[in-house]
């Protein structure tokens, strides 16, 4: 299994967007403009998980790049960065009896080395 083969479907977070984008229209446009990239980012945030046979599970996340500070102390939009010259990908995986990791801006190659050792596994 690759990258390539997953099924992204739109994260929760851009459903969180929307609403926070219609909260938005009330304000100021200073406001709405500081938000804006933070927005977008949730908006093209998605989302696919593969569960292993032997019990591993993979969450993939990507979305837009998105560098800059929000005005609102959300820092960062760091959860997913993704560019279409070369993708990067948010994984957190969890392997049953140890504790999650999540690692960010994984590229693809980096998270079909992860798909690849979580299917080796043994059940």
């Amino acid at each position: 299994m690759t990258v390539n083969d997953l099924v992204f479907h739109k994260h929760e977070m851009a459903y969180g967007a929307e609403i926070l984008e219609d909260a938005l229209k009330t304000m100021p446009p200073s406001t709405q403009e500081s938000m804006d990239s933070w927005t977008k980012a949730l908006k093209t945030t998605k989302h696919a998980v593969v569960k292993f046979p032997n019990g591993a599970t993979a969450s993939i996340i990507t979305g837009v790049p998105q560098t800059e500070k929000s005005g609102f102390g959300f820092g960062n939009v760091m959860f997913a960065k993704a560019d279409e010259r070369v993708p990067t990908y948010e994984i957190s995986f969890s392997i049953p009896g140890r504790d999650s990791i999540i690692l960010n801006y994984q590229t693809p190659d980096e998270v079909n080395g992860i798909l690849d050792e979580l299917a080796r596994l043994p059940a």
